[in-house]
């Protein structure tokens, strides 16, 4: 289901923000449109937990991203007529437009964004200090998974990401998420039950890719949560950053502890280097 007056429209324009996305790649492109304009049930059938689970559903990939291809399918049924995207930089400045044809604009604009906002790296890491780049996006816990996201493609297993993320808003309590992290189920068990269901709830998706985090790594949030909703995030909480960080270093076996510092969190994605052998 597409917006009726978008679909009737005699000239179909849209317009939007190319970076890194931890479900379609990259945001931009046919996203306008869908999940955009969309129904809420053509909405949740596109965030259902298969397609969320898919390990190509993930930052920076669109060639073989099952998220991005959906959207990209749905949206060739009622094409917009032209497109206009940029990309920015920290400071908000366009670094380039993209106008054009919906997928050709928007592969441009992708190609682009790989080049200024993603990195390599040669390793994993035990610690992984993340934030979600600051105000606006640090308003809840919903929005941090982002940052969490981001964080766990550099995680050791069995390793921790330590996020600070004001959450001044809250959860928030909005929509479905705060119920879902209430489940009285522990996380694994939690994210379980959320595979096996055809039922996709509001919100369920970014739920899921915490539990999915949390498969992979212990969380520690530094945040303004208070107790009552600290009490549902399903991660562990620290008043003192540098304290914890002191912690982990005492932990460790010997020598310096390894740690990876994404200060602008979703805004930089990184990932692991490949290796080949002789």
């Amino acid at each position: 289901w597409i917006n009726r007056a978008y679909v009737d429209a005699d000239l179909r324009l849209a317009t939007g923000f190319i970076e890194p996305h931890f479900y379609a790649g990259f945001s931009g492109g046919s996203k306008a449109i869908v999940p955009g304009i969309a129904g809420l049930r053509t909405v949740q059938h596109f965030h259902r937990a298969s397609i969320i689970a898919h390990p190509r559903t993930t930052w920076g990939d669109i060639a073989s991203n099952p998220l991005q291809a959906l959207t990209r399918e749905m949206v060739a049924l009622c094409p917009p007529d032209f497109i206009v995207n940029v990309t920015l930089n920290l400071a908000k400045a366009i670094t380039g437009v993209f106008a054009g044809e919906v997928r050709a604009a928007h592969d441009a604009g992708s190609t682009r964004a790989i080049a200024e906002a993603m990195v390599t790296v040669p390793r994993s890491f035990p610690v992984v200090v993340t934030t979600n780049s600051g105000y606006p996006l640090d308003q809840n816990y919903y929005q941090t998974v982002k940052g969490i996201s981001a964080a766990a493609r550099i995680v050791e297993p069995g390793g921790t990401i330590l996020v600070a993320s004001e959450c001044r808003n809250g959860l928030p309590r909005e929509g479905e998420a705060a119920a879902i992290l209430a489940t009285p189920k522990p996380s694994a068990e939690l994210l379980a039950s959320i595979l096996a269901s055809t039922h996709t709830r509001h919100d369920q998706w970014q739920v899921q890719t915490l539990l999915q985090c949390l498969a992979k790594a212990r969380v520690v949030l530094h945040s303004t949560l208070s107790a009552e909703d600290r009490a549902l995030t399903r991660v562990a909480h620290t008043d003192d950053l540098m304290a914890t960080l002191d912690q982990l270093q005492r932990a460790w076996p010997s020598g310096k502890l390894p740690v990876a510092i994404l200060p602008m969190g979703p805004l930089t994605i990184p990932s692991i280097a490949m290796t080949t052998s002789a």
